[in-house]
């Protein structure tokens, strides 16, 4: 992954597609996971220059995610 690399995490396919399609166009590569282990598994595996959670994920909010 490089440094425009962005993590979205979000339990919403739809809204996912909707925001890589956007994020897309802006020149950046998006990696989307349905869930905050899928997230914490990916950033294990390489470093990314954004995570971009919705709010309220189901096993742990944005806040806790933060720490």
């Amino acid at each position: 992954m490089d440094a425009l690399t962005r993590l979205r995490i979000d339990d919403g396919p739809q809204l996912l597609k909707l925001r890589k399609a956007f994020l897309e166009s802006h020149g950046y590569h998006v990696e989307m996971v349905l869930c905050v282990q899928t997230a914490m598994r990916t950033l294990q595996d390489a470093p990314v220059a954004t995570v971009l959670p919705e709010y309220k994920t189901e096993g742990m909010d944005a806040e806790a995610l933060a720490y």
